[in-house]
């Protein structure tokens, strides 16, 4: 009985400490941070990309992904990709590209997680043009957006999230598909980016340039394996490290919530792969209401995936293999539903999708245990009895833990009021953003594919809005005026075009002839 309490109270001790005595920390250098970033660059006048970067610590420089495709506010390709550094824990990120003629060449874009409130910052650094003429100390035009700026909202989202993809497909980045070898045209590319990066301005900064010349870092062999060399690519490591920082995010979120005791319970049983429907946890006075709400918000959810599905498989450039690379099964669909319907937490970006609403969390699968752990070491703080129960959450007793989750959870409804209206009800649900799947059956399914792909910026507020998801009303846009081209029919055929230079659409991606002659006529109808 004795080694019982003391493992029950080392057990919670460990929960709650989050990473202090239970989990190796990393040292802190003041310069991996929004504030020492600009501390370094005015004490030392710096005034390019090119001279920021050694003053970075070589660990730092030693871990970071490759894009040659990218949404964001840099562009990239095959010879010159966005860099993006994380170093050991992602805590902070700088980001930048390699030519003068690419978009963002100019800026450096910087996040930060804070580890007291949970959150996320991000900020650009944009340096003088070095043909431009300037006045006095150079230092003084380059410029420090404040913290999240509208910019950088426009794409995180109010709540401020990273936006990454998940596994096993992250589109446009070197090493697109997860444990599979790099495709032709990365192993081109690859070849010419590494031909330059030990000479190159930026890139001969960064270190461990020799795994990127290696099969294993992407498709480790069985000898890997075996001689334990078997590591994690780039992409993989960064998903883990975005993934278990959004999670520290959203069980703050849902925590702190004025709700949270009253569903605390529902919560922690909606995490456990062997506890019941979601419906059990609520007493028969709430199941009039939750069960109808539970049903809209689960059909929500599928068409959102569906529509997810689509974008993905259109932005996957280079692999194109079987498989769309997203889990129906990774949704956190009775946790959201929970912190909706009870919390009234708005959760349209916890995912980190750049879309809204997003509903796959499949990169979150690896650290999801973690927020069942925050949940409980929250809940265990004032039950004593909960560790004890959580001890039966493995067979065969499993169902005693779950039990008493149902019969607390109950015990603190039934106290409470039925909520009468979902919040999630009372905003746009962005389910006509599919409409175009669903409702045009005449265009050829990689047209319907693209045109999801550019509703993705052009419905959500990221780019001018032009309903490519509603087939009916874009073709009566298509015909009126719009900007100096004439028509949004002719704006958006010179955008496929050539002849738009640096501001072609889709960006950063290059269509086939089949995908552009496709979409050309679709746009001339």
């Amino acid at each position: 009985m004795l080694f019982r309490h003391w493992t029950t109270s080392l057990v919670l001790a460990c929960l709650m400490l989050s990473g202090n005595a239970c989990a190796q920390t990393n040292k802190f250098d003041p310069v991996l941070s929004l504030s020492g970033m600009e501390q370094l660059i005015r004490a030392k006048q710096l005034t390019s990309v090119e001279q920021v970067l050694p003053y970075l610590p070589i660990s730092f420089r030693s871990h970071y992904a490759l894009a040659f495709h990218s949404r964001s506010l840099q562009s990239a390709t095959y010879l010159n990709p966005r860099v993006i550094l994380f170093g050991n824990n992602a805590k902070f990120i700088l980001t930048f590209n390699g030519s003068a003629e690419q978009v963002g060449f100019n800026a450096l874009e910087l996040a930060e997680f804070n580890e007291l409130s949970k959150t996320f910052s991000y900020q650009e650094i944009l340096f003088p043009v070095a043909s431009a003429s300037t006045e006095g100390d150079n230092p003084k035009h380059v410029q420090f957006s404040s913290k999240n700026p509208d910019k950088c909202i426009a794409c995180h989202g109010q709540q401020v999230r990273p936006i990454w993809d998940s596994p096993p497909v992250w589109p446009g980045m070197y090493g697109e598909r997860y444990r599979e070898p790099l495709s032709a045209a990365e192993i081109d590319g690859m070849t010419e980016f590494l031909a330059q990066q030990a000479t190159h301005p930026r890139y001969r900064f960064l270190e461990r340039v020799d795994i990127w010349r290696e099969r294993d870092t992407f498709a480790p062999t069985h000898a890997a394996t075996y001689s334990g060399r078997d590591t994690e690519s780039p992409n993989a490591q960064l998903t883990q490290l975005l993934s278990r920082m959004n999670l520290e995010r959203i069980a703050h979120q849902v925590t702190e919530s004025p709700n949270f005791e009253a569903f605390s319970y529902a919560l922690l049983a909606s995490l456990s792969n062997n506890c019941a429907s979601v419906s059990d946890y609520f007493p028969s006075n709430w199941q009039m209401v939750a069960a109808p709400a539970y049903q809209q918000f689960s059909r929500s959810d599928e068409l959102h995936l569906a529509r997810e599905i689509a974008r993905k498989n259109a932005r996957e450039l280079v692999s194109k293999s079987s498989g769309n690379g997203m889990s129906k099964n990774n949704s956190l669909l009775d946790f959201r539903f929970i912190a909706e319907f009870g919390l009234r937490i708005d959760t349209s970006e916890w995912s980190m999708q750049l879309e809204k609403n997003a509903a796959d969390f499949s990169a979150i699968d690896a650290v999801q245990s973690k927020l069942e752990q925050r949940l409980l070491a929250k809940i265990a703080a004032t039950d004593k009895d909960l560790i004890n129960a959580f001890y039966y959450h493995s067979y065969p007793d499993k169902n005693k833990y779950c039990a008493y989750l149902e019969k607390r959870s109950i015990g603190k409804l039934a106290q409470q009021t039925p909520k009468e209206l979902p919040v999630w009800e009372q905003k746009p649900s962005g389910l006509p953003e599919i409409a175009f799947a669903e409702k045009n059956t005449t265009a050829p399914k990689r047209v319907t594919e693209l045109l999801l792909l550019c509703a993705g910026c052009h419905t959500t507020g990221v780019a001018p809005p032009i309903p490519f998801n509603n087939p009916a009303l874009l073709r009566q846009k298509l015909k009126l005026p719009y900007a100096a081209k004439g028509t949004l029919a002719d704006e958006i055929l010179f955008r496929l075009s050539e002849r738009a230079g640096a501001h072609r659409m889709p960006p950063n991606m290059t269509l086939s002839t089949d995908e552009q002659v496709m979409l050309e006529q679709f746009f001339r109808q």
